[in-house]
């Protein structure tokens, strides 16, 4: 199967040196063997170096950002537990089916312990986002939902239209039979407007538009299951990594805001770690800026996170858009 893990090894730095030790000389191909022995030095998968210092231990984290082969991922964990029973190890996986990207499955195995399989949980967002996105819409609909709307006021989306649409991609009266259709509660199937919208883009307008309507709920998670620690404690533990964000702030974050980003607009897409979506908008508009949910040629930013969009990333290329990481922004708001 498909997906995303994190794989959190904690202990005292000679547990873990141990560890790597007997690993690496066991399997010279062991994923272990990206990392460095000694504190601070070779760079982890993604970010970050090797042990790291955890509270009043070290800690050892590993995660792909992209997906890849996860399965068998839990039996590897009881298989470290077996080796090195001393360690602490939490691993989180994501399966992609594009169904739910808030919901990881918790294997935990306590220090001391070396089956994780009775402290299984679940890391989940306590509330959904307040609107559903034009995608999700689409898929219930196509499984028969009589039920659901997206409630788009006309003239609203035609002014958010006019200004995603300055180049005339397409017009608005192209999409109004498809907006008439979404009205209609009983219908279910949308597919002859594949044969005349450019449906990508029509995502991407309709989803900017909910998304500026609504806003985006970026609630912390929440984490439930047999013998699994706190959602603070597992906060911190994968504080940093990607495509996961606690509604925790471990990077800078202001106490007092000025006008520095008057008059600038930005856009941000992926989640910027450590801020999420919401929370780096917040602080944009703190400092006196403006976001909004697709790239224009009135676009100074684009504020780059994890998983980002690959056309808005295309967009501001082609029209000379500033593209930003979390670290320049950090450094911005410094």
């Amino acid at each position: 199967m498909q997906g995303l893990y994190k794989l959190a090894l904690v202990g005292t730095k000679e547990q873990l040196t141990d560890f790597l030790k007997k690993v690496n000389d066991n399997d010279p191909d062991s994923v272990f063997n990206e990392y460095a022995v000694e504190e601070g030095t070779g760079l982890r998968t993604t970010q970050g170096y090797g042990l790291q210092k955890f509270l009043d231990h070290y800690k050892l984290v590993i995660e792909n950002t992209g997906s890849g082969n996860i399965s068998g991922m839990d039996e590897m964990v009881t298989e470290i537990g077996k080796i090195a029973p001393e360690l602490e190890i939490m691993l989180l996986t994501q399966y992609l089916d594009y169904s739910d990207d808030y919901t990881w499955t918790i294997f935990y195995k306590p220090a001391g312990e070396t089956d994780p399989s009775e402290t299984a949980g679940i890391l989940y967002n306590e509330t959904i986002n307040s609107s559903i996105s034009f995608g999700e819409f689409l898929n219930y609909k196509s499984m028969g939902d009589t039920v659901l709307t997206l409630d788009i006021d006309r003239e609203n989306f035609k002014e958010y239209f006019d200004a995603y649409n300055e180049y005339n991609e397409f017009s608005y009266e192209e999409i109004e039979p498809l907006l008439d259709a979404m009205d209609d509660p009983e219908r279910t199937d949308f597919s002859e407007f594949e044969d005349t919208l450019d449906m990508v883009l029509v995502e991407d307008v309709i989803n900017g538009y909910l998304e500026e309507r609504d806003g985006k709920c970026n609630t912390p998670y929440a984490a439930k299951g047999n013998g699994v620690p706190a959602i603070e404690y597992i906060a911190r533990l994968f504080a940093g990594c990607w495509g996961i964000n606690f509604g925790v702030s471990y990077r800078f974050h202001p106490e007092t805001f000025d006008d520095r980003f008057a008059g600038k607009t930005f856009v941000v897409t992926g989640e910027p770690d450590d801020y999420g979506k919401d929370g780096a908008k917040g602080i944009i508009e703190a400092f006196g800026g403006i976001v909004r949910g697709t790239v224009s040629g009135k676009t100074d930013y684009l504020l780059v996170g994890a998983y980002a969009g690959e056309k808005k990333l295309e967009k501001a290329k082609e029209l000379g858009v500033s593209i930003i990481s979390t670290d320049d922004f950090e450094q911005m708001i410094s």
